[in-house]
């Protein structure tokens, strides 16, 4: 089935930015709109939100088609003003997208908060593609049950 973002033959590396680019045109970034238990219902209908809601909202997009995507947590690296030095503790929890883009590709990055393919000014701390690399392939039930517990941590928000 056709969506705005991704019309048949766009591919799904484009159709990835393009819906990056709507959500971040679509919704407003409000640290008091949400909190961590807010379902993704509530922020369709206000369209508001922070980044971990930005990031299930692209990635309830992209799972709808059919489409491989994880939630990814960790810190942005942020730039401090020319001639200020980066403060220790300044940067922030923050969360994104990775989309498997194919095999030519791979697991490729968006930040739809940020409007920015890619997160290279960032520290990943968890990521459900990362989860499910690792428990690719174990079998013993100790190890996996620690590696979801692992996953669950993320400081940003849960995993979907």
């Amino acid at each position: 089935m056709p969506s705005l973002s991704f019309p048949p033959g766009g591919g799904i590396l484009a159709g990835a930015v393009d819906l990056m680019h709507r959500i971040r045109n679509d919704f407003k970034y409000d640290p008091k709109a949400t909190v961590i238990s807010t379902p993704l219902k509530e922020v369709f209908e206000k369209r508001h939100g922070v980044c971990q809601d930005f990031a299930h909202v692209m990635i309830a997009g992209l799972r709808g088609l059919g489409l491989p995507a994880a939630y990814v947590s960790g810190y942005l690296r942020t730039i401090p003003p020319p001639g200020k030095p980066r403060l220790q503790g300044a940067d922030a929890t923050h969360a994104w997208v990775s989309v498997w883009c194919g095999e030519e590709i791979g697991w490729i990055g968006f930040d739809p908060t940020n409007d920015h393919p890619g997160r290279e000014r960032s520290h990943r701390a968890g990521d459900g593609a990362g989860l499910l690399r690792r428990l690719a392939g174990r079998r013993h039930h100790r190890r996996i049950a620690q590696a979801k517990a692992h996953g669950r941590g993320c400081a940003a928000g849960g995993m979907t």
